[in-house]
């Protein structure tokens, strides 16, 4: 339990030590927006911004999440069952990600699931689609106020759509084990409420549903989100959903996906390659 001096404890994105006096853009000061000063020495075992150890030994730390506010996984935060709190939480997620500099927050995650085997089943509201809905809808109204451009408020993310929750065998990604009313009835419900609540993004799933990869599935994003329910906003694919058309045989190449995708309604990618191919 030896203190130890400030200098050099922390770690960036890639391992790499960062002086704490040279940290100047404050991020890892323990407040939002780096408003606190960092203390003058720390304990071995963890930084100033409450980093374990391993940081300090160059092991790479998700940058995005220094001084942030941790918030109980999305599945312990369906077990209050409480809306009003969950819009607190959503308030306080855009506070901390515009104070950064952010426009749009990655959530919320409106898959319903059932499969225990899942690997991100934590990550989720919860098996039950009305209070996926609810507690859902709850956070789009605390992240994105009355209007975004106070500086206080992002806009939302839902994810992931559709039917991502419910993988055959339990593999993530896997293709959706649910029929059209399924689909229908219990899982795409708390997206559409979301929607219609104003949701300002939604963020599509690496699956298949009836064996179209989601992100170049027309029917589900330009027929049903965007026809019927007259959604307007951007839809992201997630991070190399894009290449996934490939992987799933449902294109011969990337330029075939975005092209399969951009037909189906999708608008904007995080972490792929075929807007510089097209």
């Amino acid at each position: 339990d030896e203190e130890v001096p400030a200098r050099g404890v922390l770690g960036d994105a890639a391992g790499r030590p960062v002086d704490a006096e040279d940290d100047r853009d404050g991020i890892g000061r323990g407040a939002v927006g780096g408003g606190a000063e960092r203390p003058a020495a720390v304990r071995r075992g963890g930084d100033a911004a409450g980093h374990p150890a391993a940081v300090r030994r160059g092991v790479p730390a998700r940058a995005d999440g220094r001084g942030a506010t941790v918030f109980p996984t999305g599945l312990a935060m369906a077990a209050t069952w409480d809306e009003a709190l969950a819009e607190r939480v959503g308030e306080a997620v855009a506070l901390e990600a515009r104070t950064r500099g952010a426009h749009i927050g990655f959530g919320p995650v409106l898959d319903v699931t059932r499969e225990p085997r899942w690997s991100r089943m934590e990550e989720t509201l919860g098996e039950d689609p009305a209070l996926a809905a609810a507690l859902g809808t709850a956070l789009v109204r605390g992240m994105q106020g009355e209007r975004t451009e106070d500086g206080r408020h992002v806009w939302s993310t839902l994810k992931h759509f559709a039917a991502y929750g419910m993988p055959e065998a339990g593999r993530n990604g896997a293709r959706a084990a649910c029929g059209p009313r399924q689909l229908l009835g219990e899982y795409l419900p708390p997206f559409k409420r979301a929607v219609e609540a104003g949701a300002g993004t939604v963020m599509t799933s690496y699956n298949s549903v009836d064996g179209v990869p989601c992100t170049a599935n027309g029917r589900l994003i330009g027929g049903l989100l965007r026809d019927e329910w007259g959604f307007r906003g951007a839809v992201f694919s997630d991070l190399f959903s894009i290449d996934g058309i490939v992987g799933a045989r449902a294109a011969a190449d990337l330029k075939e996906a975005a092209a399969k995708a951009l037909r189906a309604g999708w608008t904007s990618t995080w972490g792929a390659t075929p807007t510089a191919t097209t």
